[in-house]
């Protein structure tokens, strides 16, 4: 059973227990809603679904309506909830589970905020678990997460989209046994602090920093693509974004620039895993920052590079690939092991 109702609803609601409570001599008074408020739909419980014979019911809401989900929900098989345009809370504390076979849908110019977790579970084999087209990320619409999103058990998240994960926020694709949760054709782009969690598969997925309203700042990206399914060989790796202050040169202007470190852990197993150069932004011009001289008073004659770390521990196996690309730095302060097949010619 769906639990729904809108603002309007509360403030009738409302109205009624304070008038309970005067007839009982009680002095408390409820608080009443303002009737000229937006109106707001309030979900929690389980979505109506459909069945096998007549296919999946869904629950659609359009440009201008605002939902939010402010106690648990489930989406059981047969049954989609699908955002389109609309503006969409999940509350801190609430959790909305996906079930195998049941959809969560975001596309068009939405506000999708995920203040709760989301956790989708089980594999269907022909429908994904979160289906993301929203691409675009501003005050009025994009997909932000500051809770946490967990696929389990052969779950899927696809479309084209782009999701920022806030601080607090994390994205965790998990697998059991032969169950392998998939992430595909998105690009998330993490703040300060925020980790990204692949056991699993992904393909076509961008790993980026969200720099927020910094003006002064240099990035850098991690694109993974995979081989093939492959329920035995899946990547164990944990991506962070930590930040670090360094002054920079353009020309003879000198900043304080936040430069976007990616960190990377874990094992690289029949996925390529590519260090990619993002040009530092000043304002909305793209500037190549340059490090001081020796003196510190001028610029020198070295680039600030797109940087990645490895501080922990890094493995890519045999079938796994890492690759570095120009105009990128990477530290290792850990260790990085690199497997290969005695066969092949190095």
């Amino acid at each position: 059973m769906i639990n729904k109702y809108t603002n309007k609803q509360r403030g009738f609601l409302a109205v009624i227990m304070a008038m309970v409570m005067v007839f009982a001599g009680a002095a408390f008074v409820a608080a009443e809603v303002d009737a000229a408020d937006d109106e707001i739909t309030y979900i929690s419980g389980t979505i109506t679904p459909g069945n096998e014979d007549d296919g999946p019911k869904t629950q659609l809401y359009e440009n201008g309506s605002k939902v939010v989900i402010n106690g648990d929900l489930k989406i059981p098989r047969y049954a989609i909830l699908e955002i389109d345009g609309a503006s969409f809370t999940v509350d801190a504390g609430a959790t909305i589970t996906i079930e195998a076979g049941g959809q969560l849908i975001l596309q068009g110019n939405s506000l999708i905020n995920v203040n709760g977790d989301i956790i989708a579970n089980g594999i269907d084999g022909t429908t994904a678990a979160i289906v993301s087209s929203v691409t675009s990320y501003s005050e009025e619409d994009g997909f932000y997460v500051a809770g946490d999103i967990t696929l389990n058990k052969g779950a899927k998240i696809s479309g084209t989209g782009k999701i920022v994960v806030l601080k607090d926020g994390s994205i965790n694709v998990n697998s059991k046994n032969n169950n392998v949760s998939v992430i595909d054709d998105q690009t998330i782009l993490m703040a300060d602090g925020v980790s990204f969690t692949l056991k699993g598969y992904a393909d076509n997925v961008t790993l980026g920093a969200y720099t927020g309203s910094d003006k002064y700042y240099q990035t850098s990206t991690i694109t993974i693509n995979s081989n093939a399914l492959d329920v035995k060989k899946i990547s164990d790796i944990t991506v962070s974004v930590d930040v670090e202050k360094v002054v920079a040169f353009n020309g003879t202007d000198k900043k304080t620039v936040k430069n976007y470190v990616m960190d990377v852990s874990g094992t690289i197993d029949n996925d390529v895993v590519s260090f990619g150069a993002v040009g530092g932004i000043s304002g909305e011009n793209d500037v190549t920052w340059m490090l001081p001289n020796e003196e510190g008073n001028a610029a020198g004659t070295e680039k600030l590079l797109s940087e990645f770390s490895i501080s922990s521990s890094l493995k890519v196996t045999a079938v796994g690939s890492l690759m570095i690309n120009s105009n990128t730095f990477t530290e290792i302060s850990g260790s990085m092991t690199i497997v290969y097949d005695e066969d092949v010619t190095l």
